[in-house]
């Protein structure tokens, strides 16, 4: 096996630094080079200060709006706005080189300079990515997204396992690293990386209908939730920031609502559609491990607590002292974690009543519904 079997993060970095040369006219020496394309901080300006007076909440012409990112996305032209890695398919860029001044963008003005068109061909060409905290901010109150350490291609020591989640469709398991998730088979095959985290990845949650996944991470007192593509790590919107570590993380059945589990024994849910966040009644005097959505009610689970809420009302409907330390588990399982004891650091249940299980050690086992050991292999990158 080679020394580094998973594709280099910095191939799968959501904000990559692209460097090229642009030759501005034939013949010239005169070279333009240009390092880090960012949407916030390159491509919205030049938006907002030649776009959005037209095509924004105000003056909506030809019924197209490009006051926001999502806006962006969804624009009513005859072709997409933007088709990332191809420029010439994307009309945000080709109809800035019209040379019919009726087609040409922008209207009633003079056409953009030459090193403001290149700043959109080459943001769409290294991709289109998106780096800011909410796609349906509008583009004058966007903030940068943080960017965060590159990990290494190697680690030189294994590092606990704290957050597993298991992808049935595909057969993958999405695994904590260092400022990551790592992505793997059950046999312990590696198949990609997914960067630009916090230091610390507490919890992970698929989205059941599309291809995002929700990541809790967190360093010194700053806790965030990241929505990004499960395939390549493009960041989708930051919807929670918080100094209250997050420790467990729940989509509801359709998807539109998050439930948030906290270190202190919190519980929040957030509407993804609103951005709306409501306090749960649940008051669990340990970390929330475990959460589990049955219609509008919320299971949440502690050590030592079982807590259903009615999250419509927010009323507790039902509380427990649950069976074992690890809800839901069946009593064959639960006695192996507990044996286990603080070795454990995370668990996910699979769908052939398997369970995987991360350890402290940077191992994760796989248990059937016996209880008896399958596959374990080491979960990070060597």
């Amino acid at each position: 096996m080679p020394d580094c079997p998973f594709p280099q993060p910095t191939r799968l970095l959501a904000f990559r630094v692209i460097i090229f040369l642009a030759i501005l006219s034939p013949g010239s020496n005169t070279s333009f080079c240009l390092a880090q394309v960012s949407f916030t901080n390159d491509v919205a300006p030049i938006l907002i200060d030649h776009c959005v007076g037209c095509h924004g909440e105000e003056l909506t012409e030809a019924d197209l709006r490009l006051d926001s990112f999502e806006a962006l996305l969804n624009a009513n032209l005859s072709d997409a706005a933007l088709t990332p890695e191809d420029p010439d398919s994307s009309q945000l860029y080709t109809r800035l080189l019209e040379e019919d001044e009726d087609l040409r963008m922008p209207q009633d003005a003079g056409p953009l300079k030459e090193d403001q068109i290149e700043v959109i061909r080459s943001w769409i060409e290294s991709g289109g990515r998106f780096d800011a905290t909410s796609r349906y901010d509008l583009l004058e109150d966007i903030e940068q997204a943080k960017q965060y350490s590159t990990p290494p291609s190697s680690y030189a020591k294994p590092i606990a396992i704290t957050a597993l989640t298991f992808d049935p469709n595909e057969g993958e398991l999405y695994v904590s690293g260092r400022n990551e998730v790592t992505v793997w088979t059950l046999d312990g095959e590696p198949l990609r990386r997914l960067p630009n985290l916090n230091r610390v990845v507490s919890a992970i949650a698929l989205h059941p209908d599309s291809a995002w996944i929700a990541v809790a991470s967190h360093q010194a007192g700053n806790s965030e939730i990241r929505i990004l593509h499960r395939e390549s790590g493009d960041l989708f919107g930051v919807p929670l920031q918080s100094t209250k570590r997050v420790t467990s993380l729940c989509y509801n059945e359709n998807g539109s609502r998050l439930a948030i589990g906290e270190e202190k024994g919190g519980v929040l849910v957030l509407d993804l559609e609103d951005q709306d966040k409501q306090r749960m009644p649940a008051e669990h005097n340990a970390r929330v491990r475990h959460l589990a959505w049955e219609d509008s009610e919320l299971e949440t689970a502690s050590e030592n607590l079982v807590i259903r809420i009615d999250t419509e009302s927010g009323k507790v409907v039902e509380e427990a002292n649950p069976a074992g330390l690890f809800p839901g588990t069946g009593e064959a399982i639960n006695g192996v974690l507990e044996d286990l004891g603080k070795e454990t650091t995370s668990w996910c249940k699979l769908p052939t009543k398997q369970i995987a299980i991360g350890l402290g050690s940077g191992e994760v086992l796989l248990l059937d519904e016996k209880g008896k050991i399958g596959a374990r292999f080491q979960a990070y990158p060597q």
